[in-house]
């Protein structure tokens, strides 16, 4: 006979459960290590100098000082960063220079925005987690050779402070008998100890560092500078809904949480090795109180050694349902803080992202993650590129900002205003100061899919900062609309030519040869085509630049221009 308890049964039953972990009185962990080294909130900056095929300007644009500034400002404490073994040493083991350099601009950037780095060795030539052969377990010189790459890190990094920059030994060792990872790690740990002896080191369990397994790790005795790490993606078919890495992926029926994540109905016909890799031992039920008693076996080890504890990954797909993977996220993210547990969530802006590769914030995981509160203006103004300065021009009531993005060569400019049109201007303007003949292109496109199809973003030529200004504008519109805008007096009406290409993004180049003004235009790598030309009386002198204009008051819109060139033409 099988039992099934009522709903109200089963609330009593959670009610139960929590209770007594909330009031029990339980030793505290340490924020931090004696050094000064402590972290809260974080996330993975992944697939950049880890586990990716990106090199040279590719690798470069992937990851830049703008990513950074805008970590800080969603309210992050720290970083992750994955390094992998390929990445940092040829195959003859000689150093790669170019991708040390990245690492140095990280910790550069992390350190100018008061972030602390994890710098995590994350896969190297003899171990991969995922991989079935695994020579670091078996071949000598394997071992010797990870010890050796620490040795050579702590070389270049060990000028770092040590409430800055911390070094994870290993993510996610995989060895057959956890004695074997116990072993190594005491090596790398000794070789570090005698180059730094305070620096802060990051060490888990064997097998993932799951926290079933966490029982099994031995830690240094009487070094407090230690921080531990466990990672935790369960229940794997909510979190690796979808995943084409993993068997637990290939399931495509119903998830939920909290409760039965995975019924036995929803199990029943599936193939017996993917039905017995979504059980996985860990069951099928969840919900908070289950997640807090994951959490059992490393909150143990840490209270007893007086160590902090911090998850350094833990995430969920996208592809399961929504409001269920935020009620895990912010179920997990409290149990986290409500044990002392500083964390790091897999990832900015891979496949877990909270941003996407144009670095949209998905603002609902934001919340989960950091709060309600959780700025999501566009990043400040950093660095304006060749441009002198930047404007409101007009009336706006919320303030734009320009940021030059120096590792992808791109200008993205966030703007508000009513719009660029009639008797006066409303708009985000990046400008210098050019006298006479002048050439600017570049290619444009907008971020997102945006409100108004009336947005606007293009390169302009100003008589003044003046909303009624003599202008003319090469533009393209949020529905592909291009046209070449222009008013030839201060106050008067806006007119335009309408270019017969509608696309965005596009191409665009705006000439000025004394009076005659031409707009040339193209779909991104076709030959430039003429679109138009008017003839506009401006002096010399004018402000020539970038003007993005949101169409609406109370609302941003921004715009990237790559490949932007701004010349003046040999006399």
């Amino acid at each position: 006979m099988k039992l099934t308890a009522t709903p109200q049964v089963l609330l009593l039953g959670v009610l139960f459960a929590w209770t007594p972990a909330a009031t029990a009185e339980q030793p505290t962990i340490p924020e931090g290590t004696p050094n000064g080294f402590s972290v809260r909130r974080g996330t993975n900056i992944s697939h950049w100098l880890s586990q990716s095929r990106r090199r040279g300007e590719e690798r470069a644009r992937f990851f830049t000082v703008e990513d950074m500034t805008l970590i800080a400002r969603l309210g992050y404490d720290h970083v992750r960063l994955p390094v992998d073994e390929e990445q940092l040493w040829d195959e003859s083991g000689a150093p790669e220079e170019e991708a040390f350099g990245l690492l140095d601009s990280a910790l550069d950037w992390a350190a100018a925005r008061g972030l602390p780095v994890i710098v995590d060795l994350h896969i190297l030539r003899s171990h991969h987690f995922n991989e079935g052969d695994k020579p670091l377990w078996t071949d000598p010189k394997a071992q010797d050779r990870f010890v050796e790459i620490w040795r050579q890190l702590s070389d270049r990094l060990k000028t770092r402070p040590n409430d800055r920059v911390a070094y994870e030994l290993m993510n996610e060792a995989v060895a057959d008998d956890p004695e074997e990872w116990n072993v190594l790690l005491a090596r790398a740990v000794e070789a570090l100890r005698e180059r730094e002896p305070e620096r802060t080191l990051v060490i888990g369990s064997n097998r993932w560092q799951q926290v079933e397994t966490f029982d099994q790790l031995r830690i240094p005795e009487g070094d407090p500078n230690i921080l531990l790490s466990f990672h935790l993606y369960t229940p794997m078919a909510l979190t690796h809904y979808g995943a084409s890495w993993t068997k637990v992926g290939e399931y495509g029926g119903p998830v939920r949480y909290p409760g039965e994540v995975v019924t036995e109905d929803d199990l029943a016909g599936l193939p017996q090795d993917l039905a017995g890799a979504i059980r996985d031992g860990r069951g099928l039920y969840f919900d908070r109180t289950v997640l807090e008693e994951k959490l059992a076996k490393p909150l143990a080890l840490a209270r007893r050694a007086k160590l902090p504890l911090y998850c350094g990954e833990w995430g969920a797909l996208p592809g399961a349902p929504r409001a269920d993977r935020l009620r895990w996220y912010r179920d997990f993210r409290s149990v986290l803080e409500r044990n002392g547990i500083g964390w790091a969530h897999w990832d900015y802006k891979g496949g877990f992202g909270v941003v996407d590769g144009e670095r949209n914030v998905h603002v609902d995981l934001a919340h989960a993650l950091l709060g309600e509160d959780v700025s999501l203006a566009p990043i400040p103004s950093t660095a304006l590129g060749i441009f002198q300065g930047e404007s409101e021009v007009g009336t706006v009531r919320l303030p734009g900002a320009t940021v030059f993005d120096q590792g992808r060569r791109e200008y993205r400019v966030t703007g508000g205003g009513e719009n660029i049109w009639g008797a006066a201007d409303a708009f985000h303007y990046a400008w210098q100061e050019i006298a006479g003949d002048v050439d600017l292109s570049a290619t444009v496109r907008f971020v997102g899919s945006g409100k108004q199809a009336h947005r606007k973003a293009g390169l302009m030529v100003r008589a003044s900062l003046d909303a009624a200004a003599p202008y003319v504008n090469g533009t393209v519109h949020g529905d592909g609309l291009v046209s070449l805008q222009y008013r030839e007096t201060r106050g008067g009406e806006t007119q335009e030519v309408k270019a017969s290409l509608t696309a965005v993004p596009v191409s665009l180049r705006l000439t000025r040869r004394g009076d005659l003004f031409t707009l040339f235009v193209a779909r991104p790598g076709e030959p430039l085509e003429e679109a138009g030309s008017v003839t506009v009386s401006l002096e010399p002198e004018v402000y020539v630049g970038l003007a993005v204009c949101s169409h609406e008051t109370g609302r941003l819109e921004t715009a990237v221009f790559s490949d932007l060139e701004v010349t003046v033409p040999a006399r």
